[in-house]
């Protein structure tokens, strides 16, 4: 019988990941197992152009506690971070990628940290599994963030879990550094988290250069709004 912890909303996002995103849904059901009773899961088809839109359908049929939401625009994971925040109703909240990356012993790890604090943070423990480029753009990030911030965070990526009211009373822009816009103004309100190791299957796909370069203007936009309101204003 699964302890009695907060409730939960995983949202599983999927964009042309029809390959993986059943598994990527079965995981988390399979991790929820015994852990946690009362969930639900939302996957959003952010406008696919293949059968990703219909797997969620399917799997929403078969199980009352999941549910699909399909974009009619391309929205990309912090788009679709900032809308299922709105569509969340349990009281902790945990954005997962349909590309089955993380490992379900790891994603039960993660689950079993629920209402341990305000937060569940990751890092990735098996590092070697990731591109190199992937790598040291991540790598890069962490450093830089924790610079103009002045905190010691391993990772501000995710999969996260976050308290679904905390999440209500943050300004998001929708971009690539939806994490880091997450944890960064909670970590100011000296919120408490936990810290998960987490263990990442190998990285077949490799970096997606083309995306990486068509968000780093959003991204650094959104760094810079937050360390001018959080770190020079005080205001947010």
């Amino acid at each position: 019988m699964a302890q009695k912890r907060p409730s939960l909303t995983v949202v599983v996002t999927a964009y042309n990941e029809e390959d993986t995103l059943e598994r990527s849904v079965r995981a988390a059901k399979d991790a929820l197992a015994g852990v946690i009773s009362d969930y639900e899961i939302i996957v959003i088809d952010d406008a696919s152009r293949d059968r990703s839109g219909a797997i969620a359908d399917e799997l929403a049929r078969e199980d009352p506690r999941i549910r699909s939401v399909h974009n009619e625009v391309n929205l990309n994971q912090g788009g679709c971070y900032k809308k299922s925040i709105a569509l969340a109703a349990k009281e902790y909240h945990c954005l997962l990628p349909g590309d089955d990356m993380v490992t379900k012993e790891s994603l039960k790890d993660l689950f079993r940290s629920v209402g341990k604090a305000d937060m569940s943070l990751i890092y990735i423990a098996n590092e070697g599994v990731r591109h190199p480029v992937r790598w040291v753009v991540s790598e890069g990030f962490v450093l830089t963030l924790n610079i103009l911030f002045g905190f010691g965070i391993k990772y501000y990526n995710g999969p996260i879990v976050v308290r679904t009211d905390l999440l209500k009373t943050i300004s998001l822009n929708g971009s690539f550094a939806f994490c880091a816009e997450t944890i960064i103004p909670l970590l100011y309100r000296k919120k408490s988290y936990t810290v998960v190791p987490m263990i990442f299957t190998k990285d077949k796909k490799g970096p997606n250069m083309k995306a990486i370069k068509r968000n780093f203007f959003s991204v650094v936009r959104a760094i810079l709004k937050l360390f001018w309101e959080l770190r020079v204003r005080g205001t947010r």
